[in-house]
Parts: C-alpha cells; sequence; structure tokens
C-alpha cells in the first residue's frame, strides 16, 4: 500500500514539474482535499516527494459541498469574490517536507521515472 501511495506523489511531482516548467509559474504550497487528506501518513508523504508544505482545511472531505456553497454566496452577493471566501477558509492541518526524507524520495522519483517508460509498456500489454 504505501508503494502504491508513493507512486500516486511521485505522478504528482512529475505532473507538478511540467507545470512548471510549460507556465512558467511556481506553486509554493498545496491544498489537498478528500477522503485521503484522513491519512496524515500520505500526506507527510506528499509534502516530502513533492517538496512543498501540504495544507488540509477543515472538513476536506465535504470540499465540493461547500465549494458549491461559496459559489452560491458569491451569486447571491453576500461575498465578493473567490479571494473573500479565502480568507474564511480554516487551515486544519499543515505538513511541511522533512529534509531527511526529501532527499530519499528524491532520489526513489528519479528512479521512478527512469522505471516507468518500462512498466508503462508492460502494464499496456497486461492490460491488452
Amino acid at each position: 500500500v504505501n508503494a502504491m501511495l508513493e507512486s500516486i506523489c511521485y505522478m504528482l511531482r512529475w505532473k507538478l514539474e511540467a507545470y512548471r516548467r510549460e507556465s512558467g509559474k511556481d506553486i509554493p504550497m498545496l491544498r489537498v482535499v478528500g477522503g485521503g487528506t484522513g491519512s496524515a501518513h500520505w500526506m507527510q508523504m506528499l509534502s516530502d516527494i513533492l517538496q512543498l508544505p501540504i495544507e488540509v482545511p477543515a472538513d476536506s472531505r465535504h470540499a465540493g459541498a461547500i465549494g458549491t456553497a461559496y459559489c452560491a454566496l458569491i451569486g447571491l452577493g453576500k461575498c465578493s469574490d473567490f479571494e473573500d471566501i479565502n480568507r474564511m477558509i480554516r487551515i486544519e492541518k499543515r505538513y511541511e517536507p522533512r529534509q531527511d526524507h526529501m532527499a530519499v524520495y528524491d532520489k526513489m522519483y528519479h528512479l521512478f521515472q527512469r522505471l516507468y517508460p518500462t512498466l508503462q509498456e508492460l502494464y499496456q500489454e497486461l492490460n491488452g
């Protein structure tokens, strides 16, 4: 299970690096919502692999419903814009990258990048 979680984090890092390269923009922090945020182990791993702080808002499992309500508040004129709403979001947990883990994950990430093309072909063959 841990290896599966790591591979998801490695793919997210790969996509994050592509975004940075193609857009020229940086992401100083990432907010994460959904059921996976209930795993402190996974969120810390994500922070270590992405080398970014990870923030988990309160009630992150209900982010879709809360986001819909915020859109309605803007539509009703109760909030001016999304920046106004952003100030209302309460962060429940914050995970900071750990230097000693970052070095290990960085090495493993580069190995993952080298392995992925070969494994991709094998998985395609297995799934026919």
